[in-house]
């Protein structure tokens, strides 16, 4: 499907953009003090998020037994991803304008996770 592909490409970008540019990433920065904060997604990032959302797309595509199972693990990474922004941005930490697409893209992800299932 062409929504994961494009959520897998848009996150690299989010993430070139991160590294790229010290104003983008103020806009998103966990701790501006300590910076690992934020960093310390990446690999998850990379793997669960890009590579599911890549994986998943694919599986779709090919209309594959395992393409429910690749979605719903995609859906659910970006879940956990979420509800962890959205606690730590409660607790009083920044970061909220993160919120928005990782809201949007769990939200996405598991209608798509659900589209997936029903069809079997």
């Amino acid at each position: 499907m062409a929504y994961l592909l494009a959520q897998a490409g848009l996150t690299v970008a989010w993430w070139v953009g991160l590294v790229s540019s010290a104003r983008f990433r103020g806009w998103f920065e966990l701790e501006s003090a300590q910076p690992q904060v934020l960093d310390a997604f990446v690999v998850a990032d990379l793997i669960v998020f890009v590579g599911g959302s890549v994986v998943a797309g694919i599986m779709i595509a090919r209309r594959s037994a395992v393409a429910s199972l690749a979605t719903a693990a995609t859906a659910g990474g970006a879940a956990y991803a979420t509800l962890y922004l959205a606690a730590w941005v409660i607790a009083g930490g920044h970061g909220w304008l993160g919120l928005v697409p990782m809201t949007a893209a769990t939200v996405i992800t598991t209608a798509i996770a659900l589209w997936v299932s029903a069809e079997r």
